[in-house]
């Protein structure tokens, strides 16, 4: 979420003081610390309490069996489903088959190639040459790779065209290394707005539980044996699979899309311009 500018300046303003949470696969936070007090002190006063993180900020608390200090709001980011509707309108012919892996930040392409090597089945790996500190193609170069497994270097491709791609999958695979945020945040709601299943590496910090909704199979990081198993799974089981991929389109026009991510940035910027002008102080 990009449009948290008003909440700051109204902070700066001293004029709203409840921070908001927007659960998101961008991870910010800022902790109080010394130098950061000074520098709020400089600037405006309360930033050090402006919350932008994930699920993880209440997963912590309840770790440390410690409520969190402040009164918390979660925004659910979710898919612009009209758009992928129309999208899916346009493919009449379409018979899903196969495996793809979209996504360029912080994959675990070792992994998913050990494994997808060990079953023979098909994937569409659909990744950047780089991004960040991390060489795909000079990983990707070392292995010998077999004839089921296409790598494709996404430079120029564009969301739309490569939706087309993903929804003529029967499956989408998410292999992330362990970061401590939402990594495959936005490939994972793009199968909720396809209905298709997912195998995902189990992320603590997603809000959904991908195998209690049934919507997919996780695996956790670096375990190519547990991937093994949950390809096959989805390859030999094809009903199931379309059932969970029913539950993750289900899940979206419930609870995750932008509508309701709209509404809920609404509700909460109705809040702050509600406050009663007697409650207004510039200290």
């Amino acid at each position: 979420f990009r449009g948290i500018e008003p909440v700051i300046f109204l902070r700066a303003l001293g004029l709203y003081r409840k921070p908001i949470v927007i659960w998101h696969h961008t991870a910010v936070v800022t902790n109080p610390k010394p130098w950061r007090e000074q520098i709020s002190r400089l600037f405006y006063k309360g930033i050090d309490q402006m919350f932008l993180f994930s699920r993880k900020l209440i997963q912590d608390s309840q770790k440390t069996r410690k409520a969190p200090s402040h009164k918390l709001k979660l925004i659910h980011w979710g898919p612009d489903l009209p758009f992928y509707d129309h999208l899916l309108a346009e493919m009449p012919d379409r018979k899903p088959e196969g495996f793809i892996s979209t996504g360029k930040e912080n994959r675990d392409v070792d992994t998913l190639l050990q494994a997808f090597a060990a079953t023979n089945e098909e994937l569409d790996l659909y990744i950047a040459v780089s991004c960040g500190n991390i060489n795909y193609k000079k990983i990707l170069d070392r292995y010998s790779v077999p004839d089921s497994i296409r790598i494709h270097y996404t430079d120029g491709v564009i969301p739309y065209e490569l939706g087309k791609l993903v929804a003529r999958k029967s499956c989408i695979v998410i292999c992330c290394l362990d970061f401590p945020y939402t990594v495959g945040l936005t490939t994972l709601v793009e199968a909720f707005a396809l209905g298709i299943p997912v195998i995902c590496s189990r992320n603590p910090n997603f809000e959904i539980d991908i195998d209690k909704e049934e919507i997919g199979i996780t695996v956790e990081y670096n375990d190519v044996q547990g991937w093994i198993d949950a390809i096959r799974y989805i390859a030999s089981h094809p009903e199931e699979a379309r059932r969970m991929g029913k539950n993750a389109r289900k899940l979206a026009e419930e609870r995750f899309n932008l509508e309701i991510f709209s509404r809920e940035i609404a509700e909460s910027l109705l809040e702050i311009s509600n406050i009663s002008s007697k409650n207004r102080t510039f200290a």
